[in-house]
């Protein structure tokens, strides 16, 4: 009996690898510049991968012209809208959302184009815009006496408020012109150099608010007795008098020594800070402040953790 003739070819007209024989397989991978070493299966495998490499560009060209006719028609019906809104224009144009770009994204599996819009809407600046000013009033620069102040919309805050055993009052003018808008006062040492001028300032300043002083137990006995301490080493007293008067002074002399040595705050006035004016906090011990214009503010201390009872603060 005759054999049956074996089609080589696919309907498409493409070369069907499995039917060849080797020697085919080998010609035609050998026209095609590839390697024809292997097993029948490896030589059908990479006849058909090369097959259909080739078949790539002319699927390419003609997802190229549906591609085309999308974009035309895109075109169009865009021509078509901008026709449409112009003449649909108001005098009074209201703030509409805007769109910022439009991208199209084709999946290479299929064909169909989505688009994809991103919406931007204007946003009006808010009318109020909370301010915070942190303003060193002395001491930022040295290593003496500090004092700062913290201005934030609706309360103002004296953070420290020191002086040295010199007791100059010309270190304190900052201060002194700032005294009237404090709302409170937060002491973070209990040295000289952050608070020693409170007893002199809260006598001598105009502090109109009446400002309470926040510390910890510690830095309220510490300054206690820091300044009682720097007080009586100074030679002054209870009383607003002059402990050094000399009778074999000339009246000159005299004069001069009273301007030195006048005693700029008492034992009294020590007492009156740290007895009466000052309010203890502990350590995570959160001071609220409430009725400001813009809600309330929270104050919270930490341990500074250097000395005993020493404060770093944060606020929120």
């Amino acid at each position: 009996m005759p054999k049956k003739k074996v089609n080589k070819h696919t309907p498409g007209g493409t070369i069907n690898p499995k039917v060849l024989k080797v020697n085919d397989l080998k010609k035609e991978l050998k026209k095609r510049k590839l390697e024809t070493s292997g097993l029948k299966a490896a030589l059908i495998k990479r006849l058909e991968e090369s097959i259909e490499m080739e078949k790539q560009p002319q699927d390419d060209d003609d997802d190229d012209d549906d591609d085309n006719e999308e974009e035309q028609s895109n075109n169009n019906n865009n021509m078509d809208i901008e026709t449409e809104s112009s003449t649909t224009k108001t005098k009074e144009e209201q703030p509409q959302p805007t769109i910022s770009k439009i991208k199209t994204k084709q999946n290479k599996m299929n064909t169909t184009i989505k688009p994809e819009i991103i919406m931007t809407t204007p946003t009006t600046p808010s009318s109020k815009i909370s301010h915070h000013i942190f303003q060193p009033l002395y001491g930022a620069q040295t290593d003496g006496p500090v004092c700062f102040l913290l201005e934030t919309d609706s309360v103002t805050i004296l953070l420290d408020c020191g002086w040295d055993e010199t007791f100059d009052i010309n270190i304190l003018e900052p201060l002194r012109n700032i005294a009237s808008k404090v709302d409170l006062i937060l002491i973070s040492h209990g040295d000289l150099n952050h608070i020693g001028a409170l007893p002199y300032a809260l006598k001598q300043f105009d502090f109109k608010k009446n400002p309470p002083v926040y510390l910890t137990i510690p830095v309220q006995r510490l300054g206690e007795m820091c300044l009682l301490d720097a007080l009586f080493n100074r030679g002054w007293s209870g009383r607003d008098t002059l402990l050094v008067k000399k009778n074999d002074m000339d009246d000159d002399d005299i004069n001069e020594e009273e301007d030195e040595n006048k005693q700029l705050f008492t034992v009294e006035d020590i007492e009156y800070c740290f007895r009466e004016k000052s309010i203890p906090l502990n350590y995570r011990q959160n001071l609220t402040i409430t009725g400001l214009e813009k809600g309330s503010m929270t104050i919270t201390p930490f341990s500074a953790g250097h000395t005993l009872g020493m404060l770093s603060f944060y606020s929120k």
